[in-house]
């Protein structure tokens, strides 16, 4: 690709070359296609790979809006000669999905399935149906489509047609091919229809019907006739041959079956817009059955002989049917050129070969697991696309809600890798001031799930956080960054006059006009600051401080959440570990795990908050006294990101090993004889994500077990808010949408006598605010309220103490806002009538 905006390309003749005009195609595209063009930078990094090895940067992506839309699209490549790629997964293994093309991206809004014929167990889909959720709108049949590659959390039918997928039950439903049982097609010079099984009959008619298709089933038929023999004999058979093209469906016996040959051709050959799909009865039950043999050689043995199949000059006179049939359809080759048919060398396009060249950066984290290097950590991501399914787990929330691949957590480290400059060709080019990577990253919840549920360990939080704290270096940030960014000092602050600062936050007018100062989104209210805070309790109740090196002595975290919103819940986890036997302290100096200022890059001003902490809480660190934390959070910095933000700091690295979270301490680490009050009830249970991904969540599900909770824990993935991310005037929409993926919903849904929980705030705080009726408990209440006997029978919710605003202090500091207003401005009146 060349850098002054124009990309070479093959003229019909396949020897002269001309230039496209990418400007000239990205209008015509923009003017006639329904749907999201885009040739920006970010968008190109983002599709510049798929799940292989390879990489090729795209001419520009191409999002319809429908099928007609994409057809439309097809018609505007082919008037400018431009290369075509379809896409759906963009899981392939071979660089199939990646190419120096205009890339359909179907996957967005072409998702449909169009019928079902249960009785015929058939249906038509789009080619961007994910296979798990076709399935699962097929479930109401009884019916599914067989063939099951482990992508199926995020493969396409469209990609599962292009590669011929099999998977782990390819033994009793065969692949792709052999469920596929029509096609609609668009060839690259604008023939249309549907192909399948064809008669002799229908062969003749269509044939003496003349024009493209004629020439195109005549040249087949030829061609099928021609090597004939070689097809016979030189295709093996074997359950999952999946490479090249299916010439062997073109024999009389096989019933010069279109549909099949063009299964698995990786989209070299035509475009798919709709497929028939031959359905199977979903089974009553399914099992695994694991074998095992003593060695590898034994279970070698067990599999069947596999006979030579083809004769090398069988094998080339194949690979010549094979250009013969490309060339039938995509004579120009302008149908994901460079694959199956003329491919490129094996070392051709390598994502790191011998010229990949990175760029080398300093750095906040220490990525110990990447052997300190920030590179490694960014090219971690080899394509897999989990973070493109749907449902179940956390990762991830923003392409759940957007249904983008930049803001996937694959498409967000393609553009890191980019950001590396690692290539002649790299599309980003200004390193961590890149705007491209900033807005990919913006959507970000830095919820952490990518850490867990990443089959290879991406960490996108970490590296959202690194990046913004280089990219905002020396120059003004978003205001969010400041009013969010710094809410424990601004917490610590209003403990002078929690009321007033109530006030002023909640009052009418003046609480949208600080919102909009302040970044914050308008439809957000402000948590209410407690009147006590649990430090003001604490040290009200002159408690003795305990001995560090006494095993009973435990620390409570006071987080800044649990400490000036909450305070029930840490007053609770007093109570609790108390009758649990434990003595607590609580550091009364000003300590902080550092979070906001980590979730909005400001590292340095972390790493000294840091610092500070831990020499408060030296003597405790030095006792190897335990620290709890009761939000989840905080307890996930210092188990994760504090290490590797300050890997040579020991004490750091101690205070590590010493947190708990709060049921890892009482089950773990309470007297044998203690029980936990018994609750008996049911509950609906939010996970918050950085628990999920750092520390897990088997203690409290033991705990809450050991207490009698019948806890329905949701797998619902995050719930949208992700601390300062949902509250970011910018990120709202996304926020809710996220939340009614599953949250809320579910919590709407929940009985009115069942407990919801969530330790985190933040998911407390959403659920309170995403209209479900409901306020959620931190498990340290409902056992708190457990010591005091039986729950109310509904909303046990009720018994939490929860600080509110007061309207009537609200509507008061407006007008006491308007009155000063007011008179200064008569007296600035006043002051000027008299200088006239």
């Amino acid at each position: 690709m060349k850098t002054d905006g124009r990309v070479r390309r093959a003229r019909d003749d396949g020897a002269e070359r001309g230039e496209i005009d990418l400007a000239a195609l990205e209008a015509r595209l923009r003017e006639r296609v329904r749907g999201e063009v885009r040739f920006d930078a970010g968008s190109r990094g983002a599709y510049s790979t798929d799940g292989s090895n390879y990489r090729q940067v795209p001419i520009g992506v191409v999002v319809p809006y429908d099928v007609e839309a994409g057809a439309e699209a097809v018609a505007v490549c082919a008037e400018f000669g431009a290369p075509l790629l379809s896409r759906g997964g963009g899981t392939s293994l071979g660089g199939q999905g990646t190419n120096a093309a205009v890339v359909l991206d179907w996957t967005k809004y072409c998702h449909g399935l169009v019928c079902v014929d249960a009785e015929a167990r058939t249906c038509v889909v789009e080619p961007g149906i994910v296979l798990d959720e076709l399935n699962r709108q097929l479930s109401g049949h009884r019916l599914m489509f067989g063939p099951k590659p482990s992508t199926h959390s995020h493969c396409s039918l469209g990609g599962m047609i292009g590669n011929n997928s099999c998977g782990g039950s390819a033994q009793t439903y065969g692949k792709t091919v052999d469920n596929v049982r029509r096609l609609e097609i668009l060839t690259y010079d604008g023939m249309r229809c549907w192909v399948g099984p064809t008669s002799e009959t229908e062969l003749v008619e269509i044939v003496a019907g003349g024009g493209r298709k004629a020439a195109v089933y005549q040249g087949l038929r030829e061609l099928a006739s021609r090597y004939l023999g070689d097809i016979r004999r030189g295709f093996p058979r074997i359950p999952r041959r999946v490479s090249g093209y299916n010439l062997d469906s073109l024999l009389p016996e096989n019933g010069f079956d279109l549909a099949r040959a063009l299964v698995g051709s990786e989209g070299t050959l035509v475009t798919v817009l709709r497929a028939e799909l031959d359905l199977v009865p979903v089974p009553p039950y399914e099992a695994l059955v694991v074998l095992g043999y003593e060695d590898i050689c034994a279970a070698a043995d067990e599999v069947p002989k596999i006979l030579q199949h083809s004769a090398p000059e069988q094998l080339e006179a194949l690979v010549g049917a094979f250009g013969e049939v490309k060339a039938l359809f995509d004579p120009w080759a302008r149908m994901n050129p460079g694959k199956l048919v003329a491919p490129a060398r094996v070392d051709q396009h390598l994502r790191l070969g011998a010229s990949w060249r990175p760029e080398g950066h300093e750095t906040h984290f220490g990525y110990p697991d990447d052997e300190g290097s920030f590179t490694r950590a960014v090219t971690r991501c080899v394509g897999i696309g989990n973070c493109r399914s749907h449902s179940g787990g956390v990762m991830c929330p923003s392409y759940r809600a957007t249904g983008e691949e930049e803001h996937s957590t694959r498409g967000r480290a393609r553009l890191l890798f980019e950001l590396l400059n690692g290539h002649a060709d790299s599309v980003v080019t200004d390193g961590w001031r890149s705007t491209e990577v900033r807005d990919a990253l913006d959507l970000c919840l830095a919820c952490k799930g990518c850490k867990s549920d990443c089959p290879v360990g991406v960490d996108m939080a970490t590296y959202k956080a690194e990046f913004l704290s280089h990219h905002y270096a020396g120059r003004l940030r978003p205001v969010a960054h400041y009013s969010l960014g710094w809410l424990p000092l601004w917490a610590r602050l209003s403990r002078s006059a929690p009321r007033a600062v109530n006030a002023l936050l909640h009052a009418p007018g003046l609480a949208r006009a600080g919102k909009a100062l302040a970044g914050v989104a308008r439809e957000r209210d402000a948590p209410v600051f407690t009147r006590q805070s649990f430090l003001q309790w604490w040290t009200a109740r002159r408690a003795p401080e305990p001995d560090p090196a006494d095993p009973r002595t435990v620390v409570l975290w006071p987080d800044t959440f649990n400490t000036y919103f909450h305070p029930s819940v840490a007053k609770s986890a007093v109570r609790v570990l108390e009758d649990a036997g434990f003595q607590v302290a609580v550091p009364t100096r000003a300590v902080c795990c550092g979070l906001t200022w980590i979730s909005t890059g400001q590292l340095d001003t972390a790493k000294r908050v840091l610092r500070r902490t831990v020499e408060v809480l030296r003597p405790w660190i030095e006792a190897g006294t335990p620290v709890v934390g009761l939000e989840p959070s905080c307890t996930a910095v210092f188990r994760s990101d504090a290490p590797e933000l300050l890997p040579e700091n020991e004490d750091v690295q101690r205070l590590s090993g010493q947190f708990r979270t709060f049921s890892e301490l009482l089950l773990n680490e309470a007297p044998d004889d203690w029980r936990p009050p018994s609750l008996t009830r049911a509950a609906t249970v939010q996970t918050h994500c950085h628990q999920h991904a750092v520390m897990r969540y088997d203690a409290d599900r033991e705990l809450m077990r050991r207490a009698g909770i019948d806890a329905d824990v949701l797998d619902a993935g995050c719930c949208g808010l992700a601390g300062n991310f949902g509250f970011e005037r910018e990120h709202h929409e996304v926020s809710m949408a996220v939340g009614e993926q599953g949250v809320l919903p579910a919590v709407r849904e929940a009985p009115p006598g069942a407990v919801v929980l969530a330790d985190g705030f933040s998911c407390r705080t959403q659920i309170e605010q995403g209209g479900t009726g409901r306020r959620a408990l931190h498990l340290a209440e409902a056992l708190a309220l457990g010591l005091d006997g039986t729950l109310p029978a509904d909303h046990p919710e009720k018994l939490a103490e929860r600080p509110a605003s007061s309207p009537r202090a609200a509507r008061l500091a407006t007008a006491a806002v308007l009155g000063t207003g007011i008179t200064v401005a008569a007296a600035l009146a006043s002051v000027l009538r008299r200088r006239i």
